[in-house]
């Protein structure tokens, strides 16, 4: 079993002791799931009132607090230190040596690195270019003349269709598809039938796209998604979208056809993006919003349709007292009629009593 003690893995980490540095350091986890050998971490002084009731035997801390009983290692940044601790203790991930295995299927005329990696039961078709270090994992499916950069990871049961430009050091989990035909049908002679597919996909460099996503082509042109950008899973980006630069889009999120969005956008999960709407620079959007026109100004916004954080939580505010409030509604209406039908019997009233 691999176990440090704390003054060893303050030398790895530059870090400083407060408390016992023999105490024997068997694991890392987080606050929550931390158990006695293990060691935790807090961001910020907020958490450090978890770490009172947490069974860790030590902790990683920014500053200084006082806990008894719990040996701390000071960073400047806890998080970057914890994830380097997490590194200690578990197994380093797997080496693959380049070369194309003999259960793979390369075109002839693909052009592949000599240091990739294809695993077995990969197809990779003609014309298909394959830069440096690049791995392709077990059932990757490549289709001819697709261009792959450098240092990229393609996990198991990926689809790559034609003609796809994939920039360095892209990561693609398993069961995405890249470059599926866009939903575009014309309704001809009494019938809907496929329109036009004969764009791409680009992807550029360092973006990560998540598990079981979808990247439609471009009808014409390509469906572009911009350096940096983070995908997570069971997103679907339609055809002829362009994706800005370090975009983070969550899960279950739907871009529609032609939707652009700016640099440094972050899309919550299960958000809806209507066809041709645009998204300008550093917007955020909350978890199961609907943006059904253009975003112009960079701030939160939130609901269906989208508007200003600080509008919609009002809105959130008020819709458990709506049961009361049309209930009080419909008895103020009630009253409101009682008072004039009074009103016009006593007009009615006198009306009589002046005509008699």
């Amino acid at each position: 079993m691999t176990q440090y003690t704390l003054s060893e893995l303050a030398s790895r980490l530059g870090a400083r002791i407060c408390g016992d540095g023999n105490t024997v350091i068997t694991n890392a986890a987080a606050i929550g799931n931390a158990a006695k050998g293990d060691i935790t971490f807090a961001r910020d002084k907020a958490n450090f009132s978890q770490l009172s009731n947490s069974l860790a035997s030590a902790a990683i801390v920014p500053v200084e607090c006082e806990l008894q009983g719990v040996p701390l290692l000071i960073v400047e940044d806890p998080t970057l230190a914890f994830i380097e601790v997490v590194k200690f203790f578990r197994p380093a991930p797997p080496q693959y040596p380049a070369g194309i295995s003999e259960q793979a299927l390369v075109d002839p005329a693909a052009c592949l690195d000599e240091t990739v990696s294809v695993h077995a039961r990969a197809v990779i078709g003609a014309n298909v270019e394959v830069g440096a270090r690049t791995q392709i994992h077990g059932g990757v499916h490549i289709l001819p003349g697709t261009r792959i950069g450098s240092d990229c990871v393609i996990y198991p049961n990926v689809t790559i269709y034609e003609h796809a430009v994939i920039g360095d050091r892209v990561i693609i989990h398993a069961g995405s598809v890249l470059g599926s035909f866009g939903f575009g049908y014309d309704f001809v002679d009494g019938r809907y039938q496929l329109g036009q597919q004969l764009g791409n996909v680009i992807i550029e460099n360092d973006v990560d796209i998540g598990a079981c996503s979808v990247i439609d082509r471009g009808s014409f042109g390509p469906t572009r998604v911009s350096e940096g950008t983070k995908i997570d899973n069971q997103v679907q980006i339609a055809h002829n979208c362009h994706i800005g630069r370090h975009n983070i889009i969550c899960a279950q999120v739907g871009i529609a056809g032609t939707a652009t969005t700016g640099d440094f956008v972050v899309i919550g999960g299960q958000v809806g993006i209507r066809d041709h709407v645009q998204i300008c620079d550093r917007t955020q959007v909350g978890a199961c919003s609907g943006v059904m026109k253009n975003i112009t100004e960079p701030a939160t916004y939130m609901g269906t349709p989208t508007r200003l954080d600080t509008q919609q939580l009002k809105v959130y505010a008020t819709l458990p007292h709506l049961p009361g409030m049309r209930k009080q509604m419909r008895s103020m209406q009630r009253l409101i009629d009682e008072l004039k039908q009074r009103l016009d019997d006593d007009a009615d009233d006198i009306v009589s009593e002046d005509a008699a």
